[in-house]
This record gives C-alpha cells, sequence and structure tokens, in this order.
C-alpha cells in the first residue's frame, strides 16, 4: 500500500510577486500574453487534493448556501446562477453523479 501522508493539513504560500503567463512561449494561448508581474496576497492552502467524498460532504453540510466559504465575487455568481453543486453534479435516487466526456457515471468518492 501507498506509504500515509504524515505532512501538515495545510501550507502557508508567502505571496508575493510572480510572473503571470508568457511573452515567449510560440505556443501560448492569447489570454496568456504578454507575460505581466501580479501581487498575490499570502494564503494557506491544502496539502492533498480534496476528495468528492470531501466536497460531497461540504455541498450536504450547506456549502453553496454559506457565504463564508466563497470570495464576494463567487458567491455573487452562486446566487445569481442559482448553482447549488459542481457545474456538471446532480442528484439522482439519493447519489450523485456526474457528466464527463459525454457519459452519466457516478462521482466517485475516493476521486479527487
Amino acid at each position: 500500500p501507498a506509504p500515509v501522508f504524515t505532512g501538515p493539513a495545510e501550507v502557508l504560500v508567502s505571496g508575493g510577486p510572480f510572473t503571470m503567463g508568457t511573452s515567449t512561449e510560440p505556443w501560448a494561448l492569447d489570454n496568456e500574453r504578454p507575460a505581466h508581474v501580479r501581487e498575490v496576497a499570502p494564503f494557506w492552502i491544502d496539502t492533498i487534493p480534496v476528495t468528492n467524498g470531501a466536497y460531497t460532504a461540504f455541498i450536504e453540510d450547506g456549502g453553496y448556501d454559506d457565504p463564508r466559504w466563497w470570495a464576494p465575487e463567487g458567491w455573487s455568481h452562486i446566487r445569481r446562477h442559482e448553482i447549488t453543486a459542481p457545474l456538471f453534479w446532480h442528484r439522482d435516487a439519493g447519489q450523485w453523479l456526474r457528466r464527463r466526456f459525454g457519459v452519466t457515471e457516478v462521482v466517485p468518492p475516493e476521486e479527487p
């Protein structure tokens, strides 16, 4: 079996300036040009991916009904478009299903 991760649940990213985009990569998209500097505030980030099971628990615990989990722009978008779950997820007969690559399937709880 794979070793169990024993590190911290979150790490602090210190923030600061970073270069976003490119001015030299020939295969970059138009919206990736030109390279430009952005300032990012410090933030915490999880060290492991969130699983579908954990995200399902967030949804079922009212995560899409609680503005404290969303940036103001995200909360406004969720309210304006009446979003209650990820775009391609829906409930049917008590289970979460998703549509991927033209196929409807059960959302596997262990998958990130």
